[in-house]
């Protein structure tokens, strides 16, 4: 199957019991000499944008970058100018919100989500350029930067009116004027505006790439790119996870367990975090699911229960969660309880060498 959705629907992973607690030895990514010692939480960074699958993949390859220039300060691959610079490479329609532009199923029905694996495997070609220096572990400026754009996309796509395939729409010269003043009150902070005759002829040449515009007005060409070749030989599994007892802890465990752990991509119901221990498993097409992407970068006994320390794209403090522990910023989780809420894994591992097929045996692979 080649969708995340129709996975979701059709996969079938054997069930398997929890790991035993014997098993939970303490990992934290954050600790000193670990991937992610030099990055801080950005919770909200990507603003109002949903952004979610974007801010899981591009943290795990911080993550990466980091491992591979320890000891130096941090540095973040810029999250929304790679989404922008990702829907405009694929040259997406205006009518599909960003949040979706990497969800293979997008195009045919719409919208769904995002896919960790189809970033990685349709975004080679788009730079990887990295945040200010001084804004990286900003998240008030990665927020406002992210909300700046977005109400740019916003204002450019209620005055092109409704989207009708195959018909090519255009601006007002009224409209132009008014979305200038608007661009110029928005780049405040961020960008040093273009002038209104570039500004006229970028929305009067191709009115109808909105991305493109985006990307024109708000993402310079980045000076110095992140070299891809850290990433070449990346390869993305995935493992599915539609059963109760699914396998969660185990191929999670089997990646902490690993020699030089990463953190660890996954989907869910984002319930979890506001119903705590008392979450009842729901269907992905559920609304009250509130389908989600996260990284776990942690592990630790608490009594009796094993956890896991997740890092989110959305705001800790908004659900007060009970039963969870806020730590700087991530939530301890039970184990048990977050593998309840899962639906897929999906994590990167070099091709190098031999080892290309790591997990457990009741991993599914699917083509995204």
């Amino acid at each position: 199957m080649n969708s995340l959705l129709m996975s979701l629907m059709l996969a079938i992973s054997p069930g398997s019991s929890p790991p035993a607690l014997e098993s939970c030895k303490e990992v934290d990514l954050r600790a000193p000499g670990q991937p992610l010692s030099p990055l801080k939480p950005l919770s909200q960074g990507y603003g109002r944008t949903a952004l979610c699958g974007y801010f899981t993949y591009l943290t795990h390859l911080d993550a990466r970058l980091a491992s591979s220039h320890p000891n130096q300060p941090a540095k973040r691959i810029d999250i929304v100018g790679y989404a922008v610079r990702f829907a405009a490479n694929r040259d997406l329609p205006r009518w599909l919100f960003i949040q979706h532009s990497s969800d293979p199923l997008s195009l045919r029905f719409g919208r769904w989500g995002s896919s960790v694996c189809d970033l990685t495997k349709n975004g080679s070609e788009v730079p990887l350029c990295l945040s200010d220096p001084k804004h990286a572990n900003d998240a008030d400026y990665q927020a406002r930067l992210s909300d700046a754009v977005a109400a740019m996309y916003r204002e450019m796509d209620s005055r092109l009116g409704t989207a009708y395939p195959g018909v090519e729409q255009h601006f007002k010269k009224t409209d132009i004027q008014a979305l200038y003043q608007v661009y110029t009150e928005k780049s405040v902070g961020f960008v040093t505006p273009i002038s209104y005759q570039e500004f006229d002829g970028l929305l009067t040449s191709q009115p109808s790439k909105l991305y493109r515009i985006l990307e024109a007005l708000f993402f310079k060409k980045c000076d110095a790119p992140v070299d891809p070749k850290l990433f070449a030989n990346l390869d993305c599994r995935n493992q599915l996870l539609l059963t109760e007892e699914n396998g969660f802890r185990t191929q999670i465990d089997t990646l902490l367990n690993e020699s030089q752990p990463m953190p660890i991509p996954f989907a869910y119901c984002y319930t979890v975090v506001m119903e705590g221990n008392g979450y009842k498993r729901r269907s992905p097409l559920d609304k009250e699911c509130r389908l989600h992407w996260s990284l776990v970068i942690g592990r630790r006994k608490n009594g009796s229960r094993c956890e896991y320390l997740v890092r989110n794209s959305s705001d800790p403090y908004e659900a007060g969660p009970p039963h969870w522990q806020n730590d700087q910023g991530d939530l301890w989780m039970d184990a048990d309880t977050l593998g309840r809420s899962a639906f897929l894994i999906q994590w990167l591992e070099s091709t190098n060498g031999n080892r290309t097929d790591r997990g457990t045996a009741a991993a599914r692979r699917a083509d995204f």
